[in-house]
């Protein structure tokens, strides 16, 4: 007695189960018909970049992160694809965690047991992310010379390169140096701020500048000092601030007394915005040092000011308007 249908056939085929999979299956079926068309020869692959996963939701990160696993499941697509996902880490182990194992914090007899529940549950995550993926990739720590770098890739083309050395001596006891580490060193700035002149600004330039070059110098050796972890973000996040900080003070105080001065004020908002940014621990204040001209002593990353008490208080009021969060 035979069988009409052989029973191998009905179990080597693989059951893809499309007709449950909704709108996943569609898009799989595109992705097969663009592969086909676009790809002619055996060694070219695909590379599909998935980013900023982290920004959904938890249950939407695992969604797509098991959506993505699905579609490679298909070896038409799998061949011929290879995709890179980019994700904080924390959050999608976050994700899984709580989605997935839950119940260990309440199995076992592990509620009091805390440190022990973590552990198990660190590497059943750490397990199920290796079925997900074949290796991952870790930014690592910013070094001194990343951070400068990359400060100058976001103030490429913005940057006068034309130093003013006219009025390094105007009215001032010890001017900040820019060009040494600045935690290592309190240097004095003793400048009334208030002592108002008008003063010319060149307009004669053919194209305009977001930093002068003593800016961009004093900007980079603070940024390059920080002894905090810090990511490309936030070194761009921070010089935004600074240009919205910056306008806005200085359409309000239009006049100082030197050019010097200036830079001061600007060296200043810089000092006091990267603390701010970065909740950073730096500023250091002292009693009014002169009756007649209300100065203050304010200390900011190692260097000392002094000046307009009034002047603090506008530079701390706008460096607080343009931190939002």
């Amino acid at each position: 007695m035979y069988l009409r249908i052989p029973y191998s056939s009905n179990t080597a085929i693989k059951n893809r189960f499309f007709s449950l999979l909704g709108i996943q299956a569609e898009v799989q079926k595109e992705i097969r018909a663009l592969v086909k068309a676009w790809l002619k020869g055996n060694n070219e692959k695909i590379l599909l970049i998935v980013d900023d996963i982290d920004r959904c939701n938890e249950d939407k990160i695992i969604q797509i992160i098991d959506s993505l696993r699905i579609m490679l499941e298909d070896n038409e697509i799998s061949n011929k694809m290879v995709v890179l996902t980019a994700i904080d880490e924390r959050l999608l182990k976050l994700a899984v965690k709580r989605k997935y194992f839950d119940f260990i914090d309440k199995d076992l007899s592990l509620k009091n047991k805390q440190i022990e529940a973590e552990k198990l549950s660190n590497k059943m995550v750490r397990e199920y992310l290796d079925k997900l993926f074949i290796a991952g990739i870790k930014l690592g720590r910013l070094s001194l010379g990343d951070k400068i770098e990359l400060f100058k890739a976001f103030t490429r083309g913005q940057v006068d390169t034309i130093k003013d050395t006219s009025q390094k001596t105007d009215n001032v006891q010890t001017t900040a140096s820019v060009t040494k580490p600045i935690y290592h060193e309190s240097q004095s700035i003793n400048v009334d701020l208030y002592e108002q002149e008008e003063i010319e600004i060149s307009q004669n330039s053919s194209k305009p500048f977001a930093l002068s070059a003593k800016e961009f110098e004093f900007i980079s050796n603070i940024i390059g000092n920080l002894d905090t972890e810090i990511t490309p973000r936030q070194i761009r996040i921070y010089y935004y601030r600074y240009l919205l900080a910056r306008n806005l003070l200085f359409k309000k105080y239009l006049n100082f007394s030197s050019q010097l001065q200036i830079e001061q004020v600007r060296h200043l908002l810089a000092g006091m915005l990267i603390l701010k940014c970065f909740e950073l621990d730096g500023i250091q204040e002292t009693n009014k040092v002169s009756t007649n001209n209300n100065l203050h002593t304010i200390t900011i990353l190692g260097i000392q000011y002094k000046m307009n008490r009034d002047l603090i208080m506008e530079i701390s009021s706008v460096v607080e308007m343009v931190v939002g969060y």
